[in-house]
């Protein structure tokens, strides 16, 4: 019960954070670009979220930032033994291909999705609790983007 009320509290809060930005976007005189595109990110988050909780998942970690072209974003997680879990990396508008890399502890790589797509997803079930390294890979960009910028992305941890 405990991982569905936190998994609940999750979502509400990624809906009011949608919903704010959508408020805050409207009382600008002109759209920001950025905010546009933070709020179309909020939205593919809340979608992803969605379509996990709905296969069983308890959302664990929820992170947004952002990075230039071909720039590395790491993050170390736990992971516990007998868990599946689902590392997804979400790329805003400007982001057209991101790239989810996991490492153990020795460097060397455990999983990955380097698919060309702005949302990369790995599932892996561990046996052991282990400390992994999760790394994402900003590829490309989509056209009419500038290679000197950097912008919004977003990871989720969960697990079933």
């Amino acid at each position: 019960m405990k991982n569905h009320f936190r998994t609940a509290v999750l979502i509400a809060a990624a809906v009011l954070v949608i919903m704010s930005a959508a408020v805050f976007a409207q009382d600008l005189d002109a759209a920001d670009p950025n905010v546009e595109e933070l709020i179309q990110l909020l939205d593919d988050v809340s979608r992803v979220m969605n379509t996990l909780v709905q296969n069983g998942f308890t959302i664990e970690h929820l992170e947004l930032d952002s990075m230039g072209l071909d720039e590395k974003y790491r993050s170390s997680y736990p992971f516990y033994g007998g868990l599946e879990y689902a590392v997804v990396g979400i790329g805003g508008p400007a982001i057209s291909d991101l790239d989810v890399y996991i490492f153990d502890d020795e460097a060397e790589l455990f999983i990955s999705d380097a698919d060309d797509n702005p949302i990369a997803v790995v599932t892996f079930t561990v046996e052991e609790s282990v400390l992994y390294h999760s790394v994402f890979h900003t590829y490309s960009l989509a056209a009419g983007y500038s290679e000197d910028s950097p912008y919004y992305f977003a990871f989720i941890i969960a697990a079933r």
